[in-house]
């Protein structure tokens, strides 16, 4: 009897070494798939900040070409006057054949700033010189607007103003 209980014993403590291993390796493949799993979200992770660093590249480069748009621009100081329709006797279409716009046109001496160059206004931001004037000579600019009393309250200032030549 003292074999049987060493042989149900062994038996025993065998299933218990079986079952702890199996157990272990039950744990252990979690841990793998786990371990897996986050590996996966981590690669994820690397190819979406690749895709970004690749959008900041080509906006990166968009901002370049944006700075060399500008930086072969001319600053002066010009007089600034302002028109509108009611201002004068034109025909209604400028010196380019355009309809002059309120926040686009401007009129110019062309031997000071060609037209069709783009020009930033100091307060108006980018326009085209597209009209001539009178007494646009030199460096001042007439700057189009729709409303006759806004052109008479503007009165002349002097502004910044930006050419791209």
């Amino acid at each position: 009897m003292g074999k049987d209980i060493s042989i149900i014993f062994l038996a025993i403590l065998f299933l218990l070494v079986q079952v702890s291993q199996r157990d272990s390796l039950n744990e252990l493949q979690s841990r793998m798939s786990y371990q897996e799993s986050k590996l996966m979200e981590i690669r994820n992770e690397v190819e979406e900040l690749k895709t970004k660093a690749d959008d900041l590249r080509g906006h990166i480069q968009y901002l370049r070409e944006q700075v060399e748009e500008i930086e072969p621009c001319q600053f002066e100081q010009f007089e600034a006057t302002a028109y509108s329709h009611g201002c004068g006797t034109g025909d209604g279409y400028t010196a380019t054949m355009t309809r002059p716009q309120e926040g686009r046109t401007i009129a110019v001496d062309p031997e000071v700033i060609p037209l069709g160059s783009d020009v930033w206004v100091e307060g108006w931001g980018w326009m085209v010189a597209e009209d001539t004037g009178g007494v646009i000579k030199g460096n001042i600019i007439d700057i189009f607007v729709d409303d006759v009393n806004q052109a008479w309250s503007w009165g002349r200032r002097d502004v910044n103003v930006y050419v791209r030549r």
